[in-house]
């Protein structure tokens, strides 16, 4: 059996207003739960301040596999 357990996603984002759409719509859209949710600034010598969004969720626990079936 083969179930996907969690997914990490980074998504790159101009302006803090659009990492926070991001993060809202991944909340709207998920089927699991997201479990960590974070946004940073980072700078690039050449092209500026830039915010990096990661987005971890979980859909289920190898333990409730286990014990519920899934």
């Amino acid at each position: 059996m083969k179930i996907k357990l969690e997914q990490t996603t980074k998504h790159f984002a101009v302006q803090e207003s659009e990492a926070n759409a991001l993060i809202e719509k991944a909340k709207a859209e998920t089927n699991g739960e997201i479990v960590k949710q974070q946004i940073d600034l980072k700078n690039h010598k050449d092209y500026g301040s830039y915010f990096e969004v990661t987005i971890k969720e979980e859909f289920t626990t190898s333990r409730s596999v286990l014990e519920n079936g899934y």
